[in-house]
């Protein structure tokens, strides 16, 4: 069982600041968060560290907009998932 939500407002407020999916029977775990250009501007293997709306690894923060993530993931029968979607970042 695997959830990832629609969209995250990373104000610093405590509410909704990170996009991080949740998920029961995971093994591993890897997103990758791409613009709608295609190209990536996140990617993580810790499923504990969501995304906090910066790109290319911090160096400057994402725009208000639509992007696709995919999250792969390996359950503990070694079935592996695709999961994609779009997640809204609002500011």
């Amino acid at each position: 069982i695997f959830f990832a939500p629609s969209s995250f407002t990373p104000n610093s407020d405590g509410i909704n600041d990170l996009f991080l999916g949740k998920g029961f029977g995971i093994k591993d775990f890897e997103i990758f968060i791409y613009d709608r250009w295609g190209d990536e501007i996140y990617h993580s293997k810790d499923r504990y560290q969501g995304w906090d709306g910066h790109a290319n690894s911090g160096e400057r923060i994402a725009q208000q907009d639509v992007y696709v993530y995919l999250i792969k993931i390996t359950d503990i029968y070694e079935i592996s998932h695709e999961i994609v979607g779009k997640a809204t970042l609002i500011r």
